[in-house]
């Protein structure tokens, strides 16, 4: 196209915006943007049509119509499946890399923990037999002693008490009330990831005139996840599924365990431990 001009009469507007819309589209600076963009979706276009897309598409209808007519002696008659066409593939490695890397990470870093407790343990240890001697015979009696006796002092502990939710000591609201608030942090994180997130929305003006496309998109934590992983984003939808959705969840049925299990099952301590990890 050599040259492309819109001429714009108003029989009928609502709006003077309109007017100056239909001036502004009769200037030679519009006249070349529209030519230049009339140009490049014809080009896309003869690119569409004048390629083997559409060739192949109409030899495969016309090799279809003989088995569609009844006048036809290849009426009814099963052909061949047609190849696919050859697309390239592309192989994203990324996350696979990021995996193999953070396993790395996370394995050096038990490693080192594990190094070092060890380290710690034995320094600990050595500095303990080196006080033990300073000791005298009398002192290491009272000291095992002591120790056996914090043992089954624990042990006892866990015989004569029960789970919380059963617990006399914890008031009876309090226990029955406190599964009722757990059950319910699951309910609005439930209803955080599966409800609607956000909406957006889009207002513009042309020619003055407002106009809103209401609910343009809408997403929530469970789908973007999922879209996420399609777009190919796994590695940012593998820590949003872990830390945002697995976590949460844990925390709680972690939390009613420690509440309602007795101590034959979950000692004291454990539980006490536990529950101040929780809640750090």
């Amino acid at each position: 196209v050599g040259g492309l001009k819109l001429e714009l009469e108003c029989v009928s507007c609502t709006s003077e915006g309109f007017l100056e819309f239909a001036n502004i589209l009769s200037t030679p600076e519009a006249a070349g943007d529209l030519t230049n963009t009339v140009n490049e979706l014809m080009e896309y276009l003869s690119g569409i049509f004048g390629g083997e897309f559409l060739q192949t598409q109409i030899d495969r209808a016309l090799r279809e119509a003989e088995t569609k007519c009844p006048h036809h002696q290849k009426f009814n008659e099963t052909i061949q499946e047609f190849e696919a066409f050859e697309v390239e593939k592309y192989e994203d490695d990324s996350t696979v890399d990021f995996l193999i890397m953070l396993g790395i990470v996370v394995g050096s870093v038990l490693a080192f923990a594990t190094i070092v407790a060890l380290i710690v343990r034995w320094i600990v240890r050595r500095r303990h037999r080196r006080w033990l001697k300073t000791l005298t015979e009398e002192e290491i009696r009272r000291l095992y002693r002591e120790q056996r006796y914090e043992i089954e002092e624990g042990k006892a502990v866990d015989k004569a008490t029960t789970a919380m939710i059963r617990s006399k000591s914890v008031p009876r609201w309090v226990r029955w009330f406190m599964p009722v608030v757990i059950f319910g942090n699951i309910a609005l994180f439930l209803s955080g990831h599966l409800s609607l997130g956000a909406t957006v929305n889009i207002v513009f003006q042309l020619a003055n005139e407002p106009l809103v496309v209401d609910g343009f998109f809408d997403f929530t934590m469970a789908q973007t996840t999922i879209e996420l992983w399609n777009a190919g984003a796994k590695v940012l939808a593998i820590l949003i599924l872990i830390f945002s959705i697995i976590w949460p969840y844990t925390k709680q049925i972690l939390t009613l365990a420690m509440w309602c299990l007795p101590p034959s099952l979950v000692s004291t301590k454990f539980r006490e431990n536990m529950l101040l990890w929780l809640d750090t």
